[in-house]
């Protein structure tokens, strides 16, 4: 029975049916008359509903509208207004609509803003598992937060990230090569930050601190 696109945002709202509800989502996304995107946003940070339909309502908003879902998650995953248990829902719906280039800077900055311990705790755990060479120093500076609850959250995603990569002597050579990539595009300042955290993860590594060394002499 063909439904109405009208009748398919009523039901996604009202209907205690989870997977009729995640099915009517992925019938939406192929549609071209939805033309408010709230009640399937709305869905997402929805504690009640099951991953199931909050990841149904992220593809959904996603292919409907990318821009928007991803503006929209992370005006709510920012906010201090939200609640926390909504804004974590917003993180995991941004890491669901799978562009780490737009949601990494959001983690962040919410990993590092003074704010609700366990918001941060889920923007680190985020964090390590995009697997970017670029946060290494971010989770190092924060494994040395004087918030326990942090510094151990920013440990455990240093130390997944490190192993995700091949190891501490991978690490290094990644870390070596964003410096240099860094240096080339004319950024010695970020290029030697890169470095400290090298030779801060590896004191005895010779060639970081003879890298160190020619960047502030340049």
């Amino acid at each position: 029975m063909y439904l109405s696109t009208p009748s398919m945002m009523l039901i996604i709202q009202n209907s205690p049916n989870h997977k009729e509800v995640a099915e009517i989502l992925g019938e939406l996304k192929s549609r071209g008359d939805v033309f408010s995107h709230d009640a399937i946003l709305n869905l997402i940070t929805n504690s009640t509903k099951p991953n199931e339909v909050r990841r149904a309502a992220v593809v959904c908003a996603a292919t409907l509208n990318g821009d928007k879902a991803i503006q929209w998650l992370r005006e709510r995953a920012e906010s201090g207004f939200v609640a926390p248990h909504q804004r974590k829902l917003a993180l995991q719906g941004l890491m669901w609509c799978n562009s780490p280039a737009q949601t990494l800077h959001v983690l962040e900055v919410i990993a590092v803003r003074n704010g609700v311990p366990d918001v941060r705790i889920a923007a680190i755990g985020h964090i390590a598992v995009l697997r970017n060479v670029r946060s290494v120093g971010l989770l190092f500076l924060l494994s040395r937060d004087r918030d326990r609850a942090i510094s151990d959250a920013a440990q455990r995603g240093l130390d997944a990230l490190i192993k995700s990569k091949g190891g501490l002597t991978s690490i290094i050579e990644s870390l070596k090569e964003r410096a240099e990539y860094l240096s080339k595009q004319g950024n010695s300042k970020a290029a030697l930050e890169v470095l400290r955290t090298a030779s801060q993860l590896s004191p005895a590594d010779g060639s970081v601190l003879s890298r160190i060394a020619r960047l502030r002499a340049a």
